[in-house]
């Protein structure tokens, strides 16, 4: 006769699957822990996620809505629920999940990062700017959540405290490519250009299709007076933005205009 002891060995060989990336044979043993007790919330739970990798979105909410019918009390029901919701740019109903997951379970980190994600969206600045801060409190070592803040002390003109929660980002997780790219931007805001001009050709090594990192890095070079290694990153900006040029045509210009004046 199959235990419930049965079920959580399933979902635990399935949640060690869903982590090796054998989404299918991680779902045939959530499969079989649920069949083996269907009132077990957390098969259903981790079916989701699954189903979630698969862009299998309709699966995945239906099994995170049947596991909330069987537990309400389960924070990581409402905390995944609320990640296939933000997907599907339900962002109303994502924010009102991770709130709930975190009423559930007030040291939740990764449900703070992502409704303070959703309320930056939504212009609730200090709101999502606590969040970010409980989320390093409860997880030390969270580089998302330090390149958020980091983001969010930039946009307030904090640029020294933005390049430390960037620096610390990057420590965490050195190949963390938005902060590297975020901390370029920082540096560029203090007068950093070098530092600046190294953080985008990091960037450009491990992504080399990424539009802004091409215009960025031209324009900071053309600051530095490298003018045909700026002039070779706006040609690769138009080549992936040909919409873009009189934008970056007017950003060339603005910087030639202050170069001339400045040395009036």
């Amino acid at each position: 006769m199959k235990t419930a002891n049965d079920a959580m060995a399933y979902t635990v060989g399935g949640i060690a699957r869903l982590s090796e990336g054998d989404i299918d044979g991680a779902i045939a043993d959530f499969n079989a822990a649920i069949k083996m007790d269907p009132f077990f919330a957390l098969p259903y739970v981790h079916r989701g996620v699954a189903y979630q990798a698969k862009d299998e979105m309709s699966a995945a909410l239906a099994d995170f809505d049947k596991a909330i019918r069987i537990n309400p009390k389960l924070a990581d029901a409402y905390y995944y629920r609320g990640l296939a919701r933000k997907k599907n740019k339900d962002y109303p109903s994502a924010l009102s999940d991770f709130s709930r997951a975190i009423q559930l379970n007030p040291q939740f980190a990764e449900a703070y990062l992502h409704r303070g994600s959703i309320r930056r969206r939504q212009n609730d600045e200090q709101a999502a700017y606590e969040d970010f801060e409980a989320a390093i409190k409860f997880k030390k070592d969270y580089a998302e959540a330090y390149n958020y803040r980091g983001v969010m002390r930039r946009d307030r003109g904090q640029a020294a405290e933005a390049l430390d929660d960037f620096n610390t980002a990057l420590k965490i997780k050195p190949d963390f490519i938005e902060a590297l790219y975020n901390r370029g931007l920082a540096r560029r805001d203090v007068g950093d250009l070098e530092g600046a001009v190294e953080d985008f050709t990091a960037v450009l090594k491990l992504n080399p299709r990424l539009p802004d990192v091409y215009a960025n890095r031209g324009l900071v070079l053309l600051q530095l007076d490298r003018e045909f290694e700026s002039q070779m990153d706006i040609n690769q900006f138009l080549r992936l933005r040909p919409d873009k040029k009189q934008k970056i045509d007017q950003a060339v210009w603005e910087i030639k205009y202050k170069k001339r004046h400045s040395n009036a």
